[in-house]
C-alpha cells in the first residue's frame, strides 16, 4: 500500500493529530524523485565520495565552496564544516552501507543510510539528517530500530544529525520500538485511502 522512506516515515511517527494526517497526505501526494528538486544532493553525494572513493575530507569543503546555488551554499558550507569537525581524527574505512526495505502489512519502509564507516574496530552505517529542524532521540530511534531490525546483526546503526554534530545510537526496548513501528504503519494505512 504504502511506500516511505525512513525519514519520513519517522517524522509522521512522532507528530499527532492533524499535523501527522498532513504528513502521511505530503507523502501519498508526492511527485516522482527529481534530483534537481533534492535540495542537500550535492552536498550528500561530496559526503559519500569523500569515503568512497577515498577524496578525503578536503574534497567536501571543496565541494561545498564550489556549489553555485546561492541558496544552498550557505547551508553546504555549514554542513561541511560540521561533518568534517564530528569527523575528526577517527581512523576510519569505508564499506557500502546496506540496504533494505521494512515490509508490514503490504507497506514498505525503505531503509537507505548513506554512510558505512569502520572506525574503532567497529562498523558503523549511519544516516545522515541536515534538516534546520534538531533530531530528536525518539525520531532517532524509529529509523535506528528499523535499521537493526532488517539490517546484518554485526554493525552499529545510528542518525547523525550533521548541524549539530550529534550522533545518535538506539535507545530503548527493540522489541517494544517494533510494536510501535508496526502500530503506526497500521495507522498510515488507515489515513491512507481516505486522502
Amino acid at each position: 500500500m504504502a511506500k516511505i522512506f525512513m525519514k519520513e516515515f519517522s517524522d509522521i511517527a512522532v507528530s499527532s493529530g492533524t499535523n501527522k494526517i498532513s504528513k502521511i497526505r505530503k507523502e501519498k501526494n508526492k511527485t516522482a524523485y527529481n534530483p534537481a528538486r533534492d535540495y542537500y544532493k550535492q552536498i550528500r553525494e561530496a559526503i559519500i565520495s569523500a569515503h568512497s572513493k577515498g577524496y578525503g575530507a578536503s574534497y567536501i569543503t571543496k565541494e561545498a565552496e564550489g556549489c553555485t546555488n546561492l541558496k544552498r551554499k550557505g547551508n553546504y558550507k555549514l554542513i561541511s564544516k560540521n561533518y568534517i569537525e564530528w569527523l575528526g581524527k577517527k581512523n576510519i574505512s569505508w564499506f557500502s552501507p546496506p540496504r533494505a526495505d521494512y515490509m508490514h502489512s503490504g507497506s514498505e519502509i525503505v531503509l537507505n543510510p548513506e554512510i558505512g564507516l569502520e572506525y574503532n574496530n567497529d562498523k558503523h552505517v549511519i544516516k545522515l539528517y541536515f534538516a534546520e529542524d534538531s533530531m530528536g532521540q525518539n525520531r532517532a530511534n524509529y529509523m535506528i530500530h528499523l535499521m537493526r531490525e532488517r539490517m546484518p546483526n554485526n554493525i552499529q546503526y545510528h542518525v547523525l544529525d550533521v548541524r549539530r554534530k550529534k550522533l545518535f545510537n538506539a535507545t530503548g526496548d527493540h522489541s517494544l520500538f517494533l510494536i510501535s513501528i508496526n502500530s503506526e504503519i497500521a495507522g498510515i494505512e488507515s489515513a491512507w485511502p481516505a486522502l
